[in-house]
């Protein structure tokens, strides 16, 4: 009886896991971490979908925005190419397209292009779409100096001689320093060309104003500086004016100074021999070559000018055993040989 008592009360007292009091609350317990587990896996698996969308999209903002930057290079690159290759108007359009491409907001980038793009316009004798180019490179902060020569340049080009003195003496107030900026020499020379009735026309030669002109001249050669090549485009310009005006002993002077100062910049020495001074220049330097040709056929012409006929043919045909034949040349001894009988 009592072994049964025993086994009783044993078997009553028993419980099952989990059906206790205490053992519901800990599976209840055990479920809700569960759910709150599975619940931080899925907000983990979320928060690591949107890092790596974020990431996709930050690498692909930056691949569209390397791709925008060398867009824009490139097609500055091709125009420069072009340019060089002598395609003016083919640089302009690649010009045209790497400012579409910068946007309005990059303005260093803006100011390059517009440069080259003002060059290529000058290239292509549009002088007035050149003037407006460099209107938008001072107005987004490109050097205002330069802007004015160039601007000067492209309005003497146009026929307006007051407009494009106005602007290089604009200019030339705004310099300090010794150094003048890029652009001085080009507007000068132009702006005097244009005071000279640059467009060869007897309306424009009549209209000329040579004093001008040689105020300009005088002025930058006072400026000095060691710019001898500068100063032998100056003095050549200046011999011009003397000859217009019938000044021929003044002409001879100026041009025989401009000679001098460009001979003695390849350090062919004062005094040199036309041939002496072509070998030291050489073709490969086409702007001095170019120069060096205009002076050696204005000293002839002086002399031609002032009846010195002997002179003149001797300086004549010693420019066609250095440059070679030239129809005008040619014509010139011609007519001189008919003056000598």
């Amino acid at each position: 009886m009592e072994g049964s008592r025993r086994r009783g009360s044993y078997s009553g007292s028993r419980r099952h896991p989990g059906t206790g009091r205490g053992g519901g609350r800990r599976s209840a317990q055990s479920i809700r971490l569960r759910k709150r587990q599975r619940l931080m896996r899925k907000i983990l698996v979320w928060i690591l979908c949107l890092a790596v969308m974020a990431g996709i999209a930050f690498g692909v903002s930056r691949v569209a925005g390397s791709f925008h930057i060398s867009r824009k290079k490139q097609l500055r690159a091709e125009g420069i190419e072009k340019l060089q290759a002598g395609d003016p108007s083919g640089a302009l359009t690649s010009f045209e397209e790497a400012l579409a491409a910068a946007g309005a907001d990059d303005k260093k980038f803006n100011i390059d292009v517009l440069s080259y793009r003002a060059e290529a316009e000058m290239l292509l004798d549009d002088f007035e779409a050149a003037d407006h180019s460099w209107d938008l490179i001072m107005e987004q902060g490109g050097n205002a100096i330069s802007g004015r020569y160039m601007k000067s340049f492209c309005q003497s080009r146009l026929g307006n001689k007051d407009q494009a003195v106005a602007l290089y003496r604009e200019a030339l107030g705004m310099e300090t320093g010794g150094k003048k900026s890029p652009g001085y020499e080009e507007a000068l020379i132009e702006a005097g060309g244009g005071c000279m009735g640059g467009g060869g026309s007897a309306a424009s030669m009549e209209a000329a104003d040579y004093d001008g002109a040689k105020a300009l001249y005088e002025e930058a050669l006072k400026d000095g500086g060691d710019n001898k090549r500068f100063e032998s485009r100056v003095y050549s310009q200046m011999g011009l004016c003397q000859m217009a005006e019938e000044d021929y002993e003044g002409a001879a002077d100026s041009f025989a100074q401009g000679y001098d100062r460009l001979i003695t910049s390849y350090n062919a020495g004062t005094g040199a021999s036309l041939e002496q001074a072509a070998q030291a220049i050489t073709q490969e330097n086409a702007a001095d070559w170019q120069l060096l040709k205009e002076l050696a056929f204005h000293q002839a012409a002086v002399c031609e000018y002032e009846q010195d006929y002997e002179g003149a043919k001797s300086r004549f045909e010693t420019y066609l055993q250095v440059f070679g034949d030239d129809e005008a040349v040619q014509h010139e001894i011609d007519f001189l040989k008919t003056r000598m009988r």
